[in-house]
């Protein structure tokens, strides 16, 4: 896994999904029925870094995406854990910077795209928590004060 980070646990208990940051992707471990211990990918080559997740009322997969992709992390990434750190013990100044955005998405059990809401991060940025309950969200971030609350355009 790279950097495991939201989890849930499908309805049925049939599998757990994990969002695996630096993969740009959320995978699928099998826990009961023919694939028992087994994994899967569910959604991969996402546009942003995957964080915490949820499961809606709506019965779909609430993924926050805190920054999207940048192509420098991207050739990074690749590279021995060694030349990451010399990267991240550069002055914050020397370092990039992530994009002011607001983003969500929502998958279904069959890793189908339902809902991709994003816009500029004025006023609020960096979720990386999201919760839907009947039709509302509600918004986390790491670097802001306030919880954000939205509806889920119709």
């Amino acid at each position: 896994m790279q950097f495991a980070n939201g989890v849930v646990l499908a309805p049925d208990r049939t599998c757990v999904l994990v969002a695996e940051t630096a993969g740009y992707r959320v995978a699928r471990y099998w826990l009961t029925g023919p694939k028992a211990g087994t994994h899967d990918i569910l959604v991969e080559n996402l546009p942003g870094f995957p964080d915490n997740m949820a499961l809606g009322s709506d019965g779909l997969v609430w993924i926050a995406v805190p920054a999207p992709r940048d192509p420098l992390l991207d050739r990074l990434l690749p590279l021995p854990g060694i030349l990451r750190r010399v990267v991240w013990a550069l002055p914050d100044r020397a370092r990039p910077k992530p994009k002011r955005t607001v983003w969500v998405q929502a998958v279904d059990f069959d890793g189908r795209l339902v809902h991709d809401l994003q816009c500029e991060g004025t006023d609020f940025s960096m979720v990386t928590g999201v919760v839907e309950q009947d039709g509302t969200l509600y918004l986390g971030s790491l670097t802001e004060s306030a919880v954000a609350v939205t509806r889920v355009p119709a």
